[in-house]
């Protein structure tokens, strides 16, 4: 079995502690080491490239907002799953506008941490319905602008609603009938035809364009 290696920075003893026990349940991950601080993250990386890093900016000491830049020069963002207990709107739009793709709240249900791992593992994007719900309610009274129907198919509507939905590429072939492979097709085309890099815009985009019908998810 392949390992899959993490390391877990957090200065939180509950929640650094509560993410490792998670992780010891399942065989396939492996806890590379936890970090209290963002020097001892930094120092790491210079022996260590793990699988991916599991990191709550909020309780990591002497973390702060340019620490991101320094991350994806050491590392990159595209295997960090930010933690987080912050329910503020604003900071998760600031989190995701730093071109991280994989976000979780700490009041997630611990089957979200592996989706999320596993969105890693499988490079794809992930945020937690709790993210997209905070999104969607900042939104709901806002302006929509609807997008022409040349510009998406109705099948590729279809998957970026459920992809707000928080549903993974497994969980939408499944719903759709489709293969994986199908469903990331039609992703990279969405994309594609967005302009978009990942995932994370593509959802926001949703909510402000109101492919994604709010009263739906408040009713």
């Amino acid at each position: 079995m392949i390992k899959f290696n993490i390391i877990v920075a957090c200065s939180h003893a509950i929640i650094r502690e509560g993410v490792n026990s998670i992780l010891r349940t399942r065989p396939n991950y492996e806890i590379v080491c936890s970090v209290e601080t963002v020097d001892e993250l930094f120092e790491l990386l210079k022996c260590t490239i793990p699988s991916a890093i599991i990191i709550d900016p909020d309780h990591l000491k002497g973390f702060e907002p340019c620490s991101f830049q320094r991350l994806d020069n050491l590392y990159g963002l595209s295997n960090v799953l930010v933690l987080t207990g912050n329910t503020c709107s604003e900071f998760i739009l600031g989190i995701l506008a730093k071109d991280i793709t994989h976000l979780l709240s700490v009041n997630c249900a611990e089957q979200e941490l592996f989706n999320a791992l596993e969105a890693i593992d499988a490079n794809e994007d992930y945020l937690c319905k709790q993210a997209i719900d905070l999104l969607l309610n900042e939104n709901k009274n806002g302006s929509q602008q609807k997008i022409s129907d040349d510009c998406l198919t109705k099948k590729e509507i279809e998957i970026i609603k459920l992809l707000a939905d928080g549903l993974s590429t497994k969980d939408i072939a499944a719903k759709l009938y489709l293969s994986g492979h199908t469903v990331n097709t039609h992703r990279r085309n969405i994309l594609r035809k967005l302009k978009f890099s990942n995932t994370s815009e593509l959802v926001m985009y949703a909510v402000k364009t109101g492919i994604v019908d709010v009263m739906e998810y408040y009713i």
